[in-house]
């Protein structure tokens, strides 16, 4: 009651909010966790149970961490989803534009036996940039210049025109927009002079346009020679593909081009929770979270004090004045909160685009060039948060015969390119990179039973708890999000079998018998050890954990906002009938 619904004076809460820091072995990397007192985190976690709900449905599916149920695992089947749809085949190679032949006078010095000299682009004869309301069809009504039919589609045979020495006047884009492709589009009203405007706006959180200049070169259609006018029917079909960085054309139908394929791309952040702006932090969940509040603006108001223990030596104390603290029972809603007016703008600008959030994790699933687009955006308004991406440590999936067009199209991110990385527990990749990445965590979990049945023969307590609640967890969550691997279980069976139960029994090590095996893999409630084999739970796992997460995937996968209540009591009938 001081804390959610009163204003007590920051040096008689100082104490309470203090914290134990300590850090914790990432590999790679530390993660400093700060161990608070008790009596804070019990209210936390009162002030949670009893206005949680508020913030789970104030989050929604931007960002899964405010306790949404099976959110994460929502996340990982919506990519898993996407990426299925992936196709193996082959795309066309890059397009390489080479000038078409022209036949000429051999003596001329046009003729195809001497090189030709590619025009070039001065920056004085660029139209000055409109204004940044004007919009592309404002550019058209506002010009003067009378129509003309200089400019053809592309399948209707070229005019002859007589062969042009001297470079051309550079007036238009190289790149014009979509072009008529029948007589009576042609015939049109239309100013010849139609150009794509030099700046393209986004919008932002703020709601004012995001410029971005640009640099194509332009060219007048009227004194343009034969070979740049066919030139620029030949750009101009990829330029619609290719050149969708501006957003221009998203994708609801996850159909993409060739040129253009989709790819996978996982964000790293720089320290996220330490990094979060708390202002921004403290201003969204006054507007989002007004239930909880008043106890999150308590605890962070001022700095909190972490302590820091050196053996031998005096404590360090660092004041923390930015961030949320990891280890505080809020830290999720809160920082999950903080993001969300992040999360809205990104997917507005880019509603074709899949975009999951689970805290600081950051995915998308796309075309290449709308990846781009959302990269760009958000490199400029995530740091307002605290959000700061770093493209270098940043990994982006895609199938091996795509690579080259993924790269080129996102050539001016560092990203890093694999053909399969690992996203919030599960894998998203070929095949073959998943059961490289499937084969370490086996043989750590082979090597915990076995350790586990050391334990056994004196602490069998201890042994089962371990299993029951630690390792048997762990691969129990890789079989809900991971489909089909079965036959990967069969070693860790076996040592279940032969070694771990014969320990905990008090037998000799080898075959126990049937009964026995049978019964171990009864639940509790049916007075069973609830051990499981492992090598027969990967389907009812996974089956299971699609039928929870349903809608959470199909809202992610609509880029639409998810009923959470209705999404709870969904995934409360799904479990117990699955019991």
């Amino acid at each position: 009651e001081w804390l959610a619904n009163g204003s007590p004076p920051f040096a008689a809460i100082r104490a309470l909010l203090a914290c134990r820091l300590v850090a914790l072995d990432k590999q790679p990397g530390v993660r400093p966790v700060g161990i608070g007192e008790i009596m804070r985190r019990l209210m936390a976690k009162v002030v949670l149970s009893l206005t949680g709900s508020t913030a789970t449905t104030a989050c929604g599916n931007f960002n899964l961490c405010a306790g949404l149920a099976a959110g994460i695992e929502g996340a990982v089947h919506a990519v898993a989803q996407r990426t299925s749809t992936w196709s193996s085949n082959q795309p066309p190679p890059i397009p390489t534009f080479h000038p078409p032949t022209i036949p000429q006078d051999p003596n001329s010095p046009r003729s195809p036996t001497h090189s030709i000299p590619l025009p070039s682009f001065p920056t004085e004869a660029l139209p000055p940039s409109p204004s940044p309301t004007e919009t592309y069809h404002d550019a058209i009504e506002s010009s003067n210049t009378p129509p003309n039919d200089s400019i053809h589609p592309p399948s209707q045979p070229q005019p002859t025109q007589p062969t042009n020495t001297n470079p051309p006047t550079l007036t238009q884009p190289l790149i014009p927009p979509e072009l008529p492709h029948s007589p009576s589009e042609h015939n049109q009203t239309s100013p010849t002079h139609t150009h794509l405007p030099p700046t393209t706006q986004h919008p932002t959180s703020s709601g004012s346009p995001l410029l971005t200049q640009d640099t194509r070169p332009h060219i007048d259609a009227d004194n343009v020679s034969p070979l740049v006018h066919q030139l620029t029917h030949q750009l101009h079909d990829v330029s619609e593909t290719i050149l969708e960085e501006e957003g221009d054309h998203p994708h609801p139908n996850h159909s993409h081009h060739p040129a253009d394929p989709e790819a996978f791309l996982l964000v790293d952040a720089r320290n996220g929770f330490n990094e979060l702006s708390r202002l921004a932090m403290l201003w969204t969940i006054r507007h989002r979270w007004p239930n909880g509040a008043r106890f999150a603006f308590n605890c962070y108001r001022h700095a909190s004090q972490l302590i820091m223990r050196t053996p031998g030596q005096d404590c360090t104390m660092i004041l923390s004045r930015e961030g949320v603290t990891q280890g505080d029972p809020l830290s999720m809603v809160l920082y999950g909160l903080a993001l969300v007016p992040l999360a809205e703008s990104l997917r507005r600008a880019q509603p074709g685009v899949l975009q999951p959030w689970y805290a600081d994790d950051f995915a998308m699933v796309g075309p290449a060039s709308a990846l781009h687009s959302v990269m760009a955006l958000l490199l400029q308004e995530g740091p307002d948060r605290g959000y700061y991406p770093e493209p270098q440590k940043s990994t982006v999936v895609c199938p091996p015969a795509s690579r080259p067009h993924v790269e080129a199209l996102l050539a001016r991110y560092n990203f890093t390119y694999q053909a399969g990385s690992r996203y919030v527990g599960g894998f998203i990749g070929t095949q073959e990179a998943r059961d490289l990445w499937l084969k370490p965590k086996l043989e750590a979990w082979h090597q915990g039973i076995t350790d586990l049945a050391h334990v056994a023969t004196q602490y069998p307590q201890a042994a089962y708890a371990g299993l029951a609640h630690s390792l048997q967890r762990e691969w129990h969550y890789l079989q809900r999000v991971i489909p089909d691997v079965n036959e990967a279980f069969a070693p860790l069976e076996s040592a279940l079998r032969e070694v771990f139960l014969p320990a905990l029994l008090g037998e000799e090590p080898g075959l126990p018998d049937a009964t026995i095996v049978a019964l171990s893999g009864l639940g509790t409630h049916a007075a069973g050890l609830g051990i499981p084999n492992p090598c027969t739970t990967t389907a009812a796992c996974h089956a299971a954990s699609k039928a929870v997460t349903e809608k959470v995937t199909a809202s992610l996968l609509a880029s639409a906002d998810l009923a959470s209540e209705a999404h709870q009591a969904h995934a409360g009938r799904v479990r117990a009938s699955t019991r």
